[in-house]
């Protein structure tokens, strides 16, 4: 996953210094940009504060929810999130959706999942690639569908 894009996701501005990107830190009280992404390893790291790791710990440190809200481990994902290119997210957003309806299942009964997973299917199919701003939203409408169908 591309690093600076989720943070830019979560509405944190960076400005392109030589080869990192810097902004203020999200993490603590900053005044001065001391929050720095590196590309090239995909981490970043706090000189303010020093705060430090990569994708993965950043979206449990700012978005604590949306580690869990899936189920999910991230961190089993990173194979295939790999084989992906930066600004591809569709294999991720399937994967995250598989368990999704596997959860849904043992909720709902299974006529309405399986009308979701055909909107969802018609979906994914229409599409070549999936930016990541359009994954976690996706991500968000399907947590609350299945929060409605509880």
């Amino acid at each position: 996953m591309n690093l600076v894009d989720i943070v830019r996701s979560y509405g944190i501005a960076l400005k392109k210094v030589g080869r990192v990107y810097q902004g203020i830190c999200p993490f603590h009280d900053d005044s001065n940009p001391s929050f720095t992404v590196y590309p090239d390893t995909n981490t970043f790291h706090c000189f303010g504060c020093g705060m430090t790791g990569d994708w993965r710990k950043f979206l449990k440190l700012v978005d604590p929810q949306y580690c869990d809200q899936f189920s999910l481990d991230l961190s089993s994902l990173q194979d295939f999130i790999d084989q992906t290119s930066a600004r591809d997210y569709k294999t991720y957003l399937l994967l995250s959706s598989a368990t999704f309806f596997r959860t849904l299942f043992r909720k709902v009964p299974a006529s309405k999942v399986l009308k979701i997973m055909q909107l969802f299917d018609e979906y994914i199919t229409s599409r070549d690639s999936i930016p990541f701003e359009e994954m976690t939203q996706v991500l968000k409408k399907l947590k609350t569908i299945g929060g409605k169908l509880e």
